[in-house]
């Protein structure tokens, strides 16, 4: 995985792989205040670990989010069409989508139009 992001980072453009604590110092450094920083998680209770702890976070997107972990099927609900959640990633995605300072929301490709995650996640 880190192969092809690296493959796929624009000339002029600096990759980080970083634990999630690593991501959060890296975030919080005045010396990238000016910055604009791009992360990219494994699963939503990631995002959320950065979100809370981020005060600078504009926005999460949670597009594919859940269709790829090996937790049981049965397990998941689908919070949108490309969005299937554990109880764990369900409860995070919650904390995430409280956070009124960030805007949470699903958009698989640019193209789509933007689904508020805290508007679908209220039938859960």
């Amino acid at each position: 995985m880190q192969m092809t992001l690296k493959m796929a980072v624009p000339d002029g453009t600096k990759l980080l792989i970083r634990s999630v604590k690593d991501a959060i110092r890296i975030f919080n450094d005045p010396r990238g205040k000016d910055k604009r920083i791009f992360g990219i998680c494994n699963c939503v209770s990631d995002a959320n670990k950065i979100a809370q702890n981020v005060q600078d976070i504009e926005a999460v997107n949670v597009a594919n989010a859940g269709r790829f972990d090996k937790s049981d099927p049965k397990s998941k609900v689908k919070v949108f069409h490309s969005v299937q959640l554990n109880p764990d990633e369900l409860k995070a995605a919650k904390e995430l989508a409280a956070l009124k300072r960030v805007d949470t929301y699903n958009q698989v490709l640019p193209s789509n139009e933007r689904k508020d995650l805290a508007e679908a996640l209220e039938k859960f």
